[in-house]
């Protein structure tokens, strides 16, 4: 509620003779891996030894955290996003 009395309030102060309509369809917590994990160790050794540098791991927005947490809850396994860009691609953001 609190984001949607914020876009509200912003739009107002453009004074347009448009309408806002905020709709939230679905919402899903936030997602945090496990640094310390043997599966982060091996996804970083593969990167290195493919690609030949060190992986930068980046706390960065995605649109599947909530897919992840369920995957994670219900298969009760590790996981870990390998994304192939660079936050410039805007793919997930």
């Amino acid at each position: 509620e609190a984001l949607k009395r914020h876009l509200h309030a912003c739009f107002r102060q453009r004074n347009s003779a448009n309408s806002l309509s905020v709709v939230f369809l679905q919402a899903s917590g936030w997602w945090l891996g496990n640094t310390d994990h043997g599966i982060f160790r091996q996804a970083a050794k593969a990167v290195s030894e493919v690609w030949g540098v060190e992986p930068i791991l980046v706390r960065e927005g995605g649109s599947y955290g909530g897919v992840t947490t369920f995957l994670e809850q219900t298969l009760k396994a590790p996981a870990i996003h390998l994304p192939m860009g660079q936050a410039s691609d805007n793919a997930h953001l």
